[in-house]
């Protein structure tokens, strides 16, 4: 792993540059990347989250026991919870079922609230989006995962969007589930890669409404936005919100619209950790979004990658995420994010707020 503050300048000194000569979306303003933590590591967090996506049911699954040392109030589930790629929902239900009996995350499940949203292997077919015929009754199996219950609002609608009021020792977010998949449009593609035009959508009208009564008149620390694909990341050539330039446009002009609490955005899919930042217009610190991949398998053979909006290390090997939100005596926030590989090992750490 690259020396810690070596990487920390050099971070800096590329954010820099990027808020430089970036498109207006982006503001050339000071901002305070992530530091070296200051915060005592035996202290304990008022809040504290885990989190994960690319999870195959039948393959070894070595870090719920991680999971649990780490003693988290709560599990997010961020796509690819188990690989279903099927249109028959019998075959459907009895992969989820596998993972259900898996020994480890049934004391996750024991121990912990669970939350979770899709990405396209547990939505039924890979890289689908709209256009998957099963996707309601997908839509449900996927409810029942994660225990949904029957009194939230999100049963009574198309789609598999929900939020969630977390509450813990002064500390308060809203968890907002975004589905990137029910109601996205088909993207264009040219010569075999991503024309990145501007027109088709992710979330469709219902969902945007949705998002922005969501995102207004709260009192909550922190708004944590999750969805199965990178929002920020735009120069690989793979799934990603960047494909979609309307939308992704429309998403930042919300955030950079929120007043009072901060946002933070959760992805999945990549087989890869890492921690992309942008500067917007307006926004008095920097949007991060966090990818944490692969819980049973990750990108074999990686040999670097580009993402200009990346900072800190890029993460190769099996792991999940932990976000842990401390509260002085003073009210002041501090945002410690982690990663974390099997037997206990800290991959990597980055003090956000």
């Amino acid at each position: 792993m690259v020396n810690y503050l070596c990487y920390r300048i050099t971070s800096l000194y590329l954010f820099v540059l990027i808020c430089s000569f970036s498109s207006c979306s982006q503001s050339s303003q000071e901002t305070t990347l992530p530091t070296k933590h200051t915060l005592d590591q035996a202290e304990t967090p008022n809040l504290h989250l885990a989190f994960g996506s690319c999870n195959k049911q039948n393959e070894e699954q070595v870090l719920w026991d991680d999971v649990l040392k780490q003693n988290p109030h709560a599990w997010i589930w961020l796509g690819d919870n188990i690989y279903a790629d099927t249109e028959d929902m019998v075959a459907f239900k009895e992969k989820y079922n596998v993972q259900n009996s898996n020994p480890g995350y049934m004391k996750v499940k024991d121990t912990m609230d669970i939350y979770g949203i899709w990405d396209d292997h547990d939505y039924g077919k890979n890289n689908a989006g709209e256009e998957f015929s099963k996707k309601k009754e997908s839509r449900d199996l996927l409810f029942e995962f994660i225990d949904l219950p029957l009194s939230n609002e999100a049963w009574n609608r198309e789609g598999a969007y929900q939020s969630h009021s977390i509450n813990k020792n002064g500390v308060s977010i809203k968890l907002i589930l975004m589905d990137s998949r029910y109601f996205r449009e088909k993207p264009t593609r040219k010569f075999n890669a991503y024309s990145k035009e501007l027109g088709p959508d992710i979330l469709g009208e219902h969902q945007w409404s949705w998002l922005q009564n969501e995102l207004n008149g709260e009192t909550v620390d922190y708004f944590v936005l999750a969805n199965g694909i990178q929002v920020i990341a735009e120069d690989h050539k793979y799934e990603k919100w960047a494909n979609f330039p309307s939308a992704r446009k429309r998403l930042f002009e919300m955030i950079q619209n929120v007043t009072g609490p901060r946002v933070l955005l959760l992805s999945g899919d990549r087989h890869l950790s890492e921690v992309s930042a942008i500067q917007l217009d307006g926004l008095p610190y920097p949007l991060y979004d966090i990818t944490s991949s692969g819980l049973t398998h990750t990108y074999r053979n990686f040999q670097g990658e580009e993402n200009q909006h990346r900072i800190g290390d890029v993460i190769t090997g099996k792991n999940f995420g932990t976000l842990k939100f401390y509260e002085n005596d003073k009210g002041v926030n501090k945002v410690l994010f982690q990663v974390w590989g099997d037997n206990g090992s800290k991959l990597q750490e980055l003090e956000l707020f």
